[in-house]
């Protein structure tokens, strides 16, 4: 089954030419956030709305790589992005990338290399899953 505990959150998303900070910054206290683990069966995410209409460049999540109880493990994840609010839209369109291990605390950056246009004004919804049974962040 998959796990979803609070331990990462979402900082910055920026669309090609142009950057801009969502009003879905977490702002939670230290530990609070996300955990995207391996053998997990549900989906972590986050609905948003664009202010700018674009293409999206890159996601930009914070990572915690000093819990010593869910430690980041190396592994491949997923970002999708999703029409609407919630988890029933529609794929607009997906990235895998690859954590390490070696990331450090701090912003970490998914580039966007697919073409993912937003509409200003248009809810989404991005979600972060891990795919290759192994991987923890």
């Amino acid at each position: 089954m998959k796990r979803f505990f609070t331990l990462l959150g979402i900082g910055l998303m920026s669309f090609y030419g142009q950057s801009q900070t969502l009003d879905q910054l977490n702002t939670a206290s230290t530990g609070s956030g996300w955990l995207v683990d391996f053998g997990s069966y549900q989906s972590v995410g986050q609905s948003f709305t664009p202010g700018i209409t674009g293409t999206l460049a890159e996601v930009v999540i914070s990572l915690d790589a000093t819990n010593g109880v869910y430690p980041i493990i190396a592994g491949n994840f997923t970002l999708s992005i999703l029409n609407g609010n919630g988890y029933g839209g529609t794929v607009v369109g997906t990235e895998t990338f690859t954590i390490t291990g070696a990331e450090v605390s701090g912003d970490y950056s998914i580039p966007i290399t697919s073409t993912i246009s937003l509409t200003s004004g248009n809810s989404y919804t991005y979600i972060i899953d891990e795919i290759s049974g192994t991987g923890r962040i």
